[in-house]
């Protein structure tokens, strides 16, 4: 084998060099491999999931969340909230996104008003986890998903029940009567 040596005539330390090369080779396939796999599970989620800075832009926004806002991933990331959600940015969700950059986990229902392709207004279960670090700086995970249609179902059941008190409350008099 061949020796190599400094200036001073030093033996250097080839081995070394090439096992610290390999291991960050390797180490760099896992990272890409761990980076796939994360994007994968994220965008086959069947509920909306982003990451937002410390200035309430948009650092990651899977499918999901876009499929559910009725929206192109393209037109989402990088963007600020205030500017993809501009009727109920400032009302319902600046005040909840300052609780969670607090440090707080938060969960309240988002009510977005029709939309483009939408029949009817959307009802949304939103949760805040606290920030995290990253090297975007410290970000805040969002989950949402879409509760329109039990929040429709609950209310119609509400609207059934109601109708049967009165026809049991009716019923009542009639037999008292």
């Amino acid at each position: 084998s061949r020796f190599y040596f400094d200036s001073q005539r030093r033996p250097l330390k080839v081995a070394g060099i090439v096992a610290d090369i390999t291991e960050r080779r390797r180490t760099e396939g896992e990272l890409r491999e761990r980076e796939a796999l994360l994007s994968t599970l994220t965008n086959r989620a069947r509920v909306g999931m982003v990451m937002v800075d410390s200035e309430r832009r948009y650092v990651f926004a899977n499918l999901a969340y876009a499929e559910v806002l009725g929206l192109e991933q393209s037109a989402i990331a990088g963007k600020r909230i205030a500017d993809v959600l501009p009727g109920v940015f400032e009302s319902q969700i600046q005040p909840k996104l300052e609780l969670a950059f607090a440090g707080n986990a938060v969960t309240y229902e988002l009510n977005v008003p029709r939309r483009a392709g939408w029949d009817a207004d959307r009802v949304f279960a939103v949760s805040y986890d606290p920030p995290v670090s990253t090297i975007h700086g410290p970000c805040v995970i969002v989950v949402i998903v879409d509760i329109t249609d039990r929040v429709q179902a609950q209310k119609a059941l509400q609207d059934l029940a109601a109708g049967l008190e009165q026809a049991l409350d009716y019923l009542e008099n009639l037999h008292f009567t």
